[in-house]
């Protein structure tokens, strides 16, 4: 890490809890890649598959209220994930209210 960077890193720890959780989480947002646009049909149908996931067992999800000081602790394809399922749900939930 550079010396600006640890300057940065140290002022950092300085702020109150939820900023530094804002400040963390806006770091992460600026990393994320650039997401490929689905088709509705495609959108429900991968919904579908990691609900099938969840229903079967093979993965459980963590709720976001447990995780969203973590990110920066753990693995950041983990992260992706446990978003993407946070994610999922909202979805499904918005597309079977229309």
């Amino acid at each position: 890490m550079s010396d600006e960077s640890q300057q940065i890193f140290d002022a950092a720890l300085g702020l109150p809890e939820a900023e530094r959780a804002l400040l963390a989480s806006r770091l992460l947002e600026s990393l994320e890649p650039e997401l490929e646009e689905l088709t509705e049909d495609e959108l429900a149908a991968e919904l579908d598959r990691r609900r099938a996931e969840i229903d079967q067992g093979i993965v459980t999800p963590i709720p976001w209220s447990q995780v969203r000081f973590e990110p920066l602790r753990i693995k950041w394809s983990f992260v992706l994930w446990i978003f993407t399922l946070s994610f999922c749900d909202y979805l499904r939930s918005y597309l079977e209210s229309a």
